[in-house]
């Protein structure tokens, strides 16, 4: 009753709400630290949070045991074990260089398992839509992409975050810039510093999967380019260092990025002149 009381207070709350302690049996919680985690959740498409963790369970990398999930109202509620330690965006100021430097290196060798899981369209686990208001430019994050089968259909959805006053010529050119997106990978796609877990300087715990899928094999690389602090922007290049290689994929999404929230950018202005360039001296 005092869950459904809980849920019922917060109508209209997006994402998740935070932490609530739990003394409760079986191992669950604890008496002092081991909490578990009640996210609660608008969205019933967020159950893709607990069966991203189930798909993660056979695999090494740290991620939140789920307990139990279950409906109320139009609420998803997933309770989890917590992992110990804390968010690296806490922890980042006490850290040493060598320390920071080994929780990148773990981090990119847990995603180096993700490399692993693949497939033949870009969606979420069970054949489901993808979630990212990044790869394609979205109000928010509710809104659902794909299944897409094929590197066009990825660019045809992504193709309408574009202002209309774009032209057809910096659209083919975007186009030819894409780097192919094939393999489909696993991608966690929010690797921000407070979804990171640590203790004692190592790595303990990536959480936050809810928006994880099957996205281009380069967007775990490219999506490290949207810091949401200077912390979080030093974590990302670290981390960078570390992982594959994709950086003409950077190239060509931070293109688009601009082109989509910002035309009138120095990064989107150039592009722009790249385009009259090349259109001109074809037309000499």
């Amino acid at each position: 009753m005092a869950l459904v009381a809980l849920a019922n207070l917060i109508p209209g709350k997006l994402a998740w709400v935070g932490l609530v302690r739990l003394h409760t049996q079986g191992g669950v919680a604890g008496k002092d630290n081991a909490y578990g985690c009640l996210r609660l959740y608008l969205w019933k498409t967020l159950l893709l949070q607990r069966a991203n963790l189930l798909g993660l369970s056979e695999h090494s990398i740290p991620v939140p045991t789920v307990v139990e999930s279950w409906e109320e109202g139009n609420h998803t509620l997933i309770l989890m074990r917590r992992i110990p330690g804390e968010p690296l965006s806490k922890a980042w100021p006490r850290l040493s260089a060598n320390e920071k430097e080994r929780i990148a290196k773990q981090t990119a060798e847990y995603l180096q398992q993700l490399r692993k899981l693949q497939s033949n369209s870009i969606q979420s686990l069970g054949g489901r839509p993808v979630f990212s208001n990044f790869l394609f430019k979205d109000k928010d994050s509710e809104l659902p992409h794909g299944p897409l089968a094929s590197d066009d259909d990825m660019w045809d959805d992504m193709e309408r975050g574009l202002e209309e006053t774009i032209p057809e010529a910096a659209r083919i050119r975007l186009r030819h810039c894409m780097p192919s997106a094939t393999p489909y990978t696993f991608t966690h796609g929010d690797l921000t510093n407070v979804n990171m877990i640590v203790e004692n300087g190592s790595l303990t715990g990536i959480i936050d999967w809810e928006m994880s899928g099957y996205f281009p094999v380069w967007w775990e690389y490219v999506c490290t380019s949207v810091p949401d602090s200077e912390e979080d922007r030093e974590w990302k290049a670290l981390l960078r260092k570390y992982m594959p290689d994709h950086s003409a994929a950077r190239e060509f999404w931070l293109d688009y990025y601009y082109l989509c929230r910002d035309p009138g950018s120095e990064r989107a202005k150039k592009f722009m002149e790249k385009v009259r360039s090349e259109t001109y001296q074809r037309g000499v």
